[in-house]
């Protein structure tokens, strides 16, 4: 997650991933924030502008790419064969978007 904000989608998805038993880590400038109280790990990620007062989600994505990549590289067999079924479903989506004529 990459939040500030308590808003309810968010608590409603930190309450279901404690209830499954799924780890979450949170990607905030705001290091105090009620989320960063949620979750089980915070990795502070500077969002630019004045006093990071600006939204800038950008950083935010680099970490989060990063982390993918990361953790993508420890099953690369796993993660080649996830791949191929997100794009089988992607194909199978086709290009009206699933939308029928």
């Amino acid at each position: 997650m990459g939040q500030k904000s308590p808003h309810r989608e968010g608590m409603t998805t930190l309450r279901e991933a404690r209830r499954l038993g799924i780890p979450t880590i949170l990607l905030t400038q705001a290091v105090d924030s009620r989320f960063s109280q949620e979750a089980q790990v915070v990795i502070e990620v500077p969002r630019g502008g004045d006093n990071g007062r600006v939204p800038l989600h950008g950083t935010v994505l680099v970490c989060l790419e990063m982390m993918v990549l990361s953790v993508a590289s420890t099953a690369p067999q796993k993660t080649m064969k996830s791949m191929k079924r997100i794009n089988e479903l992607h194909k199978a989506i086709g290009k009206s978007g699933g939308k029928r004529s």
